[in-house]
C-alpha cells in the first residue's frame, strides 16, 4: 500500500486518494459491498469519468505538495486550493 510516515489527517487523506486513484485507474468500477452486482458508475459518461479522475489527480498532487511543505501556512493554502475557502488557513500562535 502507501506507507504513511506520520499519522495525521493529511497523510491519511493523501494515502486514501492515492489508493483510490490507483484502483480506479486500473478499472473504473465501484460496486456496493452489500449488492456487489450493482455497479455505481456504470452509467457515467466518458466526460464525467475523465472529470472525476482529473479532480482526483489534482487532489493527489495538491496533497503531495502540502505534505512536502515545511511552512504550515503555505501547506494550508494547498488544501484551500482543493477544498475552497471553507478550509481554514493555518494560524500561528505566539507563546506569551
Amino acid at each position: 500500500m502507501y506507507p504513511i510516515t506520520r499519522i495525521d489527517d493529511d497523510d491519511a487523506l493523501a494515502a486514501s486518494a492515492k489508493a483510490i486513484r490507483k484502483t480506479l485507474s486500473a478499472t473504473f468500477l465501484l460496486t456496493k459491498l452489500v449488492f456487489p452486482s450493482e455497479e455505481l458508475m456504470s452509467d457515467w459518461s466518458d466526460t464525467r469519468r475523465d472529470n472525476f479522475l482529473n479532480k482526483l489527480e489534482n487532489l493527489v498532487e495538491k496533497a503531495e505538495e502540502a505534505l512536502k511543505e515545511t511552512d504550515k501556512i503555505n501547506a494550508s493554502k494547498k488544501w484551500i486550493d482543493v477544498f475552497g475557502d471553507r478550509f481554514p488557513e493555518h494560524e500561528t500562535t505566539e507563546a506569551a
